[in-house]
């Protein structure tokens, strides 16, 4: 068997450690130092040289597992697995993390209609991921679509740092509604809507048009979807020489939103 040897020893940065270890792990394989139908190292060797422990381990095997890098064979050990091309499932992956917050917004329940139609339409299936720490079955799907702001996540259902952590490299993944780095994104013109929106609302006679977001809550003083929206309407205003007047801008609580049918 082929010694570990990499250049990292102990893991000791803020990073997680079973990503620290997967990461390397990871580098040991693309590089061929672990080749297809190699065992990996004992547990032991990995925690002597990275100073681990045995769950670390295993949540960094999960990780590799749904990558699609290595297999376990029951009562032989773990081994990395042979590279070859795999048939279409017709399985198409959807994160949704926020389910309980999620399913109270009418154009969110709509999105995931839509994807829902569109999958159908091409004879394939919608699988939804509510959890991609806990995911293994990535090599299954032909394709994601996510729906984030950014690459790490704070909910109160699910957290991440870097959600790409998950993800194996070579899944065609798409993003909805924000540009993320490195990623396709289909995205909407949301200033251009609101202001043509703004325009026929003058042109129909009104004059005062108010608005209603979440811009004014803390927890999306920095959510770049839901202030683009404000400023958009805010340059509409101005635009179309209308008085700009803050009691027509209403930002009720996040709560509020859970009964916007009563709106």
């Amino acid at each position: 068997m082929k010694k570990i040897s990499a250049k990292s020893g102990k893991v000791h940065s803020s990073q997680s450690k079973y990503l620290q270890l997967a990461d390397t792990l990871r580098q040991l394989i693309q590089q061929g130092k672990l080749s297809p139908g190699q065992p990996l190292p004992p547990y032991l060797e990995i925690k002597e040289r990275f100073g681990v422990s045995k769950s670390t381990v295993e949540r960094t095997y999960q990780i590799l597992e749904a990558e699609g890098l290595i297999w376990r064979k029951t009562g032989s050990g773990v081994y990395v697995r042979e590279l070859n091309s795999s048939a279409p499932t017709g399985l198409v992956g959807f994160v949704d993390a926020s389910p309980s917050f999620n399913r109270h917004f009418q154009f969110y329940l709509r999105f995931v209609d839509g994807l829902r139609e569109q999958a159908e339409k091409q004879n394939q299936c919608l699988v939804i991921i509510d959890d991609p720490a806990r995911f293994t079955r990535w090599r299954e799907l032909d394709g994601l679509v996510l729906n984030e702001q950014y690459f790490s996540h704070r909910s109160p259902e699910r957290s991440w740092d870097d959600i790409r952590r998950f993800i194996p490299s070579s899944l065609p993944t798409v993003n909805t509604f924000a540009h993320l780095p490195g990623l396709a994104s289909v995205t909407v013109d949301e200033a251009g809507g609101i202001r043509q929106l703004i325009a026929h609302l003058v042109e129909q006679g009104h004059q005062r048009i108010g608005y209603m977001g979440r811009m004014h809550q803390l927890i999306f003083a920095d959510h770049s979807q839901v202030q683009n929206r404000y400023q958009a309407y805010l340059k509409a205003v101005d635009e179309f020489g209308l008085a700009e007047d803050e009691n027509l801008v209403y930002s009720p609580s996040v709560y509020y939103f859970l009964d916007y049918l009563v709106y």
